[in-house]
């Protein structure tokens, strides 16, 4: 009895053509692209988001993406007072000073518009009726109908040099 080779050909055939038909799906990268980059093209590449160039293409095998420091000028990201900026690799966070804590607890936040830092020397700053002076909550300090103890409310934030002022 004699095997036909036509169906094992045929066969060969369509599993050749199917595996070159999923080689192009996307277009060909370049096998050389730099660490921290994605392909573009067979001939070129672009650096992440957080590396340089970011908006130049890489054309050249020898060409870098280099880590930009966000906590350095001119980019110098502002994490507001009493915080720092950590830079890392692609990207930074911020971090309470030294002797200050996130209000939250958290160890960072991303920009100053989350920075709730404060330290021992601070509690919360309620507003009251001047735009200088706020409601100070302090457990050694308590707010009674006849006294109310307002403080200077640097963003939010009360230093706990306390003037005791009579209820209006």
């Amino acid at each position: 009895m004699a095997v036909s080779r036509r169906p094992v050909a045929l066969a060969l055939c369509v599993f050749l053509s199917l595996c070159r038909a999923g080689a192009q799906h996307g277009p060909a990268c370049a096998k050389w692209c730099p660490p921290n980059s994605v392909c573009v093209s067979g001939t070129a590449c672009r650096c992440k988001l957080g590396f340089s160039p970011p908006d130049k293409l890489i054309t050249s095998p020898t060409g870098t993406c280099d880590d930009i420091n966000e906590c350095a000028a001119p980019l110098k990201v502002s994490c507001g007072k009493f915080a720092d900026c950590e830079n890392t690799e692609g990207s930074y966070y911020c971090t309470c000073s030294p002797g200050y804590e996130l209000e939250s607890g958290g160890k960072n936040f991303s920009n100053e518009s989350e920075n709730t830092c404060r330290g021992d020397n601070f509690q919360n700053c309620h507003t009251a009726a001047s735009p200088r002076l706020g409601l100070c909550q302090s457990p050694t300090h308590q707010n009674t109908p006849e006294t109310v103890h307002l403080c200077p409310c640097p963003r939010f934030f009360c230093l706990l040099k306390l003037v005791a002022m009579s209820a209006p």
